[in-house]
């Protein structure tokens, strides 16, 4: 007769007999199946999070402008041409216009009496930039050869110095023929942000 020790040994023997396959055939393939499916949800979970971010990031950049750069750049440029215009502007603001030249010159040559006009023209005119573009100064010339003694053409070269608008000078020439008269070959120039000839 078994004592009631042996008897608790032995139904906790029958208790694991019939424990063991239900483990080794059910618990434990659930368990090895949960785990897995955990694992994969934490990778799935951190691939979405990756695929946000991804987007996230993508979406920044699609609303930015890709020509941005480009048009900050072309603004830079445009407000160092506007800056040189205004500068120029100022500069040339008390020059003589290119079209009152021929007149101011004509003019002044008959009010001093004494001097002959030979001939007046013009100069092909000369773009400061090396570029024609939206802005762009050219330099206009006359040259002007007349005949007179030097006191007159000292005088009438005093008269163009002292004019409220100004210009400036290229070239004197001054030979003597038959004394006392000579001939005189000025060149003046003026600026101006119109291509057009000066009228003569």
């Amino acid at each position: 007769m078994m004592t009631m020790r042996e008897r608790g040994m032995v139904a906790l023997a029958g208790f694991l007999l019939i424990l063991l396959p239900l483990y080794a055939f059910v618990l434990e393939p659930q368990a090895k199946a949960l785990t897995t499916s955990r694992t994969q949800a934490r990778s799935l979970a951190q691939s979405l999070s990756l695929a946000q971010t991804e987007l996230e990031t993508r979406q920044v950049l699609l609303k930015r402008d890709p020509n941005q750069p480009l048009r900050q750049a072309l603004q830079e440029v445009d407000a160092a041409l506007e800056q040189v215009d205004e500068q120029l502007q100022a500069q040339t603001v008390d020059l003589i216009s290119a079209r009152q030249m021929p007149d101011v010159l004509r003019r002044l040559l008959a009010e001093s009496g004494k001097l002959r006009l030979l001939s007046l023209a013009s100069l092909s005119p000369t773009p400061l930039l090396p570029e024609e573009g939206p802005v762009n100064f050219y330099q206009h010339g006359l040259r002007l050869r007349f005949a007179g003694g030097f006191a007159d053409t000292y005088r009438y070269l005093r008269a163009l110095e002292q004019l409220p608008e100004h210009f400036y000078w290229q070239r004197l020439e001054y030979q003597v023929g038959q004394y006392p008269l000579a001939e005189v070959e000025l060149e003046l120039y003026t600026l101006s942000d119109n291509k057009e000839f000066i009228g003569g």
